[in-house]
């Protein structure tokens, strides 16, 4: 990942001579979005590997302003101090020394594909922000491409389909806009707004009954949206026209 380009690694044995630790160690702290603990015998004995920079990780992890991966070396009880609400490589927190592991290569293997799927959805993210930045600026070719190239990294974000069917719409391909937003309404199907983007998408492809149904559900997952009622009155009206 790092001779790719995905990743840079900073630890604290990369501090010059002269520097002032603390204030190396902070800055690269509040800067890392991964953040990996590597957890032994030691690391849970240090006042300040678990007192401090423990304590940091977690209060940045649960700002959603980093990802906090434990890394677990050696046998030691370390399911305390909010470490067990994480998810530990290897898999299920098995220790790299361990019997188990034919050799520890086969631990370090598991530990990077861990992290490559951390690293596929930070850079998802990223896209989906690129996505928005030309989608606001009325680029909606390239915000799709933005929005499929992140769902290609993450195809379990519900939001970037529902991203991709919006730039759809705008684009005018409403069949295909519908079928990005029932993905989406597949994987969060209590989300409004999901719910508000299938009735226009059905409205444009004069799917006025399904559209008027779509509509009435998303009022009745957020009925304080006076959007909602407003589509539903168009719906309504559009259907009034077809049948009158």
């Amino acid at each position: 990942m790092h001779r790719k380009g995905l990743i840079d690694i900073w630890h604290d044995r990369d501090i010059s001579a002269g520097t002032e630790w603390e204030r190396e160690i902070d800055q690269h702290f509040n800067e890392a979005q991964i953040i990996l603990l590597l957890v032994s015998p030691d690391f849970m004995a240090s006042d300040y590997c678990y007192g401090i920079e423990m304590k940091r990780a977690l209060e940045r992890h649960e700002r959603g302003e980093a990802y906090v991966i434990p890394v677990i070396l050696r046998p030691v009880y370390w399911k305390v101090g909010g470490l067990d609400r994480l998810q530990a490589l290897p898999t299920n927190g098995k220790p790299i020394l361990h019997r188990d592991w034919d050799n520890e290569d086969e631990a370090f293997l598991e530990i990077v594909h861990g992290i490559c799927k951390v690293v596929d959805l930070l850079r998802a993210d990223e896209l989906k922000s690129l996505g928005n930045i030309y989608f606001s600026s009325e680029y909606y070719e390239s915000a799709l491409e933005a929005y499929e190239q992140a769902i290609r990294l993450d195809s379990h974000d519900a939001l970037v389909y529902y991203l991709k069917g919006f730039a759809l719409l705008e684009l005018e391909r409403d069949e295909e806009a519908l079928a990005a937003v029932e993905l989406a309404i597949q994987l969060n199907p209590n989300n409004a707004n999901f719910h508000f983007i299938k009735s226009k998408a059905l409205f444009w492809l004069y799917r006025h009954d399904e559209a008027l149904a779509a509509i009435e559900q998303a009022i009745h997952l957020n009925p304080n949206n006076a959007l909602f009622y407003y589509r539903k009155s168009s719906s309504q009206s559009s259907l009034l026209l077809m049948t009158g």
